[in-house]
């Protein structure tokens, strides 16, 4: 379709930002064409972000009405790959209440661009796949009994998470890698493990930690870190094939990084209780 079956003043507000994003994409973007008839929603824009992966874009009167959340759960419904973005007036975002939405709307994992009196563009921030948002309370609330250093390494991750998914599943594993060796290290202090058994692989040291009767009451911390490695170590690196290929990927994303902090905590608690000191400093 084109701008002449849009209400002229989402055309002033999305003809920008259409402008924009394919200068940036060199993509088709279409207008007010529906997705999946499923939906029942036509976005202002949408366009195939990557190969599987669509952005949508919709011209609102303020960041987040009441609106856009019922658009929201249709998303999270319809088992689609979409990243939502809100486009509004520059004025109505740098409002009291307009910041205050923004900030809603940052916390559901939708992105937002405004348009200024001169019709420019701003990207304030983006969104990720609806299919991966993750509360910020909910991380909040798993992580309130870590050490206040291992809790700060997961909002670190978490940070990582809403700007990239995929980059924030890899950190949290790196979260769980570095207190694995740093128990094995702590292990090798109490002549437990030597320096060698404490350098090997990943996957290895585990292994080779469950296999010692010094961590025979913890091999339920320690079996949470083979499962997660089993499970979703390698969850970022699987390309799609199809959009329903792609929504799994999404959702795993989301799985393995609660599954991550999961592990953290059991795997932090299980040292903790047969003596050794596990950090991520």
């Amino acid at each position: 379709m084109s701008w002449d079956t849009v209400d002229p003043s989402a055309r002033t507000l999305g003809e920008p930002v259409r402008a924009e994003l394919y200068a940036r994409h060199r993509k088709a973007i279409k207008i007010n064409e529906e997705i999946e008839p499923s939906l029942g929603w036509r976005p202002t824009l949408h366009f195939e972000q990557n190969k599987f992966s669509i952005m949508a874009l919709d011209v609102r009167v303020s960041p987040f009405p009441e609106s856009l959340m019922l658009t929201k759960m249709k998303i999270a419904n319809a088992h689609l790959p979409i990243t939502l973005y809100s486009i509004c007036e520059e004025s109505a975002y740098s409002s009291r209440e307009g910041l205050k939405e923004a900030k809603e709307l940052r916390s559901h994992g939708i992105g937002l661009w405004t348009v200024d009196a001169d019709g420019i563009p701003t990207k304030q921030f983006g969104g990720i796949p609806i299919i991966q948002h993750i509360a910020a309370a909910e991380v909040d609330t798993l992580t309130k009994g870590l050490p206040k250093a291992i809790a700060t390494k997961v909002k670190d991750a978490f940070d990582r998470y809403n700007d990239e998914p995929t980059s924030g599943v890899t950190a949290i594993s790196d979260v769980i890698e570095t207190l694995v060796y740093s128990a094995a290290k702590a292990a090798v202090r109490k002549g437990w493990l030597t320096k060698k058994e404490s350098q090997e692989s990943f996957a290895k040291a585990i292994d080779t930690m469950s296999g010692k009767k010094q961590f025979k009451n913890a091999l339920a911390g320690l079996g949470s870190v083979r499962g997660f490695v089993k499970d979703y170590r390698n969850t970022a690196n699987h390309s799609p094939r199809s959009r329903k290929q792609a929504y799994n990927k999404y959702s795993k994303c989301r799985q393995a990084f609660y599954a991550g902090i999961q592990t953290i905590e059991s795997f932090y608690k299980a040292m903790k209780g047969i003596g050794l000191t596990s950090k991520v400093i």
